[in-house]
């Protein structure tokens, strides 16, 4: 009797320490899986870090959540899924967060990065999160949000928040990839993209390139208003070409239209990272005191940027990164008035007006990181950049009838440096 009591208790120690053991096991394997489930962001602090430890109210739009949706630009994607976030329904909207929001801001106090890289136009700090952008959206991993003042890491463009908008792996992105889709007779969108993984040097090495076109048509009604009478000729305003306006302004807007052709490329060889991207845009728009509803009239865009990057770890607690980078973005503008009193004194006939600027700027970057637990959870980070930038733009204002121009009525050329 005794004997089985011992073997019972025995057979009991066993199986309570087998269930003890296969609990263990469970709980760990159920923490593992919620850590693998949190998102990560680097964005916050420039260190990767999840959502729930980062310093601010952070949101994180994955790939999955873009093609869940349906989501097409990454204006719909922040408008749609990070609460307190503000994007207005117009082209180039200005953004905002936390109920604040500045009219005509075009997005100048939102800082915007491609995988790191700041995409916001350095002539008038403006980003836009449709089209310009020039990402086609099956290349995008995910999109990192992050609301509030992030000027201490980031600089004056940081005011509203931080969007970094992260590119697929090769691993993720394998093969070649065709995208479509459209608004039946307003707009339509093709992309291709591929990726591939290889070795060079001994080192793992990977490629991924995104290209897409957009062609946007959507004619509209303006309601019409009568404008008056030429302050210089008397006569009836004319606010068409073919002079049969009459001083009446508005109508149909035929040639509401936007072109945008773009490409992108991450390569990465080991440690070393290059990032190349190259965009042009075409535009129209009517809504300006000229002459209404001219096909060849309106904006010119076209932008290009390169990223050379190089990040090590030095030791267990350190890690160093050096970035080079450059820029360019020309904007050329094309109006043309009939009307004699927005021109020069004398052409009577109209003129047309062309306004050409752009800038262009470099800088080094260098960083380092200490980790002072070896975990991640402090560290400090310093860091310096250096940049070097020239800006410059020239209006003409060019007789319609003889095609004389008098000479430049604006003209800014500047070259300065940052620390």
């Amino acid at each position: 009797m005794i004997e089985s009591i011992r073997r019972l208790a025995c057979a009991s120690a066993v199986f309570g320490f087998l269930l003890a053991g296969a609990s263990a096991r469970a709980q760990e394997s159920s923490e593992l899986e919620a850590l693998l489930e949190k998102k990560v962001l680097t964005s916050a602090s420039k260190s990767a870090e999840t959502t729930d430890s980062a310093p601010a109210t952070a949101t994180t739009i994955t790939a999955e959540d873009l093609a869940r949706h349906g989501l097409r630009t990454v204006a719909d994607a922040v408008r749609f899924l990070v609460p307190g976030a503000i994007v207005e329904e117009i082209p180039r909207g200005s953004f905002g967060s936390r109920g604040v929001l500045l009219p005509l801001d075009f997005g100048a106090h939102v800082l915007v990065l491609i995988d790191g890289h700041t995409v916001n136009d350095e002539i008038d700090g403006s980003a836009d999160l449709v089209n310009e952008l020039g990402m086609p959206i099956e290349l995008i991993d995910h999109v990192e949000v992050v609301l509030g003042p992030g000027s201490v890491l980031y600089g004056s463009n940081a005011m509203f928040g931080v969007i970094n908008v992260v590119t697929k792996q090769a691993r993720n992105y394998h093969g070649v990839h065709l995208g479509a889709d459209a608004e039946f007779s307003r707009q339509y969108r093709g992309s291709v993209g591929a990726g591939a993984e290889f070795q060079l040097f001994g080192e793992h090495g990977e490629i991924t390139i995104g290209l897409q076109h957009i062609d946007m048509s959507d004619p509209l009604k303006i309601g019409k208003q009568y404008v008056g009478n030429d302050v210089y000729t008397g006569m009836p305003l004319q606010t068409r070409a073919d002079g049969a306006s009459n001083g009446v302004w508005g109508g149909s807007w035929k040639h509401n239209f936007e072109r945008n052709t773009s490409a992108y490329s991450r390569v990465v060889l080991g440690s070393l990272q290059v990032l190349v991207a190259a965009g042009k845009q075409r535009s129209n728009d009517p809504t300006n005191l000229f002459d209404f509803d001219e096909s060849d009239l309106g904006y010119d865009d076209s932008s290009l940027f390169l990223d050379v990057s190089y990040q090590r770890r030095l030791s267990e607690r350190t890690e160093l990164k050096l970035r080079l980078y450059g820029d360019e973005r020309r904007k050329n503008i094309r109006w043309r008035s009939s009307a004699a009193q927005y021109c020069l004194p004398g052409q009577l006939s109209g003129c047309q007006i062309d306004i050409e600027g752009g800038a262009e700027w470099s800088g080094l970057e260098a960083q380092g990181r200490f980790d002072w637990l070896a975990d991640g959870r402090e560290s400090t980070l310093l860091g310096v950049d250096g940049r070097v930038r020239n800006m410059q733009y020239v209006s003409n204002i060019i007789d319609a009838a003889s095609a004389r121009n008098p000479g430049s009525v604006a003209y800014y050329s500047h070259v300065d440096t940052a620390l």
